[in-house]
């Protein structure tokens, strides 16, 4: 360019004795001869090494503070977004114990409606029992009157015979009952132990996005200082 007899000023680098980076401001105007030839160069040159060796250090260090600002802001952002998702998840785990509890209270119903039917299980048997002793009754009865007393003892044995029927259904029905009862109990016991674990799921919830807020706060806080860092530094290097 000079050679070309163009005019330059600018920042240059230049390399002393022992390997030392030079940093001067100069300007070099090329002399032209008759023929518009450049012939010579006059050079005006001032050591800025100090200066632009401050002003690198600062563009180093407000860049790195904005790197650090920019992750900080990120995790503030991720870490916001997991404390939503926790809150979220803390509405889900209330809602399921909500729903466990009610569960709960209808197997516990239930039990109830068992323990009743239970009663009138026993009651069919107190009257099955009573039907047995009339039906003996009447089958003794009809044998001491002999021969007129046969079609009276017919009656008698098949109302013991329906009497024994409904002994085998109501036995049957008791051990539906006592199974339902068992499978009762069994609900009732898991949902108690789903309850508690949900609850302790509740509390790590609960714990956990405390947390979360308190980094997300800390987060922010960081941010906003590396922010200032790097403006306190661009106004240095300026």
């Amino acid at each position: 360019a000079l050679g070309r007899g163009e005019y330059q000023s600018a920042e240059f680098k230049r390399i002393a004795k022992g390997g030392r980076e030079v940093w001067i401001q100069a300007s070099y105007n090329p002399i032209l001869d008759l023929n518009g030839k450049p012939f010579k160069v006059v050079k005006f040159a001032t050591d800025v090494t100090a200066q632009v060796v401050t002003r690198m250090k600062n563009e180093t260090i407000k860049s790195t503070l904005e790197t650090v600002a920019a992750g900080a802001e990120e995790l503030n952002s991720s870490v916001r977004q997991i404390a939503g998702t926790m809150t979220e998840s803390k509405v889900t785990a209330d809602k399921a114990v909500e729903s466990v509890t009610l569960a709960g209270h209808a197997t516990r119903r239930l039990t109830s409606g068992a323990q009743a039917m239970g009663g009138i299980v026993d009651l069919i048997n107190s009257i099955t029992g009573q039907i047995n002793l009339l039906a003996l009754n009447a089958t003794i009865e009809s044998a001491r009157a002999g021969e007129a007393g046969r079609g009276f003892a017919v009656v008698a044995g098949e109302v013991k015979n329906l009497s024994g029927q409904a002994r085998g259904a109501t036995e049957q029905i008791s051990k539906e009952i006592d199974g339902m009862r068992a499978i009762s109990d069994d609900v009732v016991a898991a949902l108690a132990a789903i309850k508690h674990s949900i609850e302790a799921v509740q509390g790590f919830t609960n714990s956990t996005s405390d947390a979360i807020r308190e980094q997300s706060s800390v987060a922010g806080r960081m941010s906003e200082s590396m922010q200032r860092a790097a403006q306190v530094a661009a106004s240095i290097g300026g």
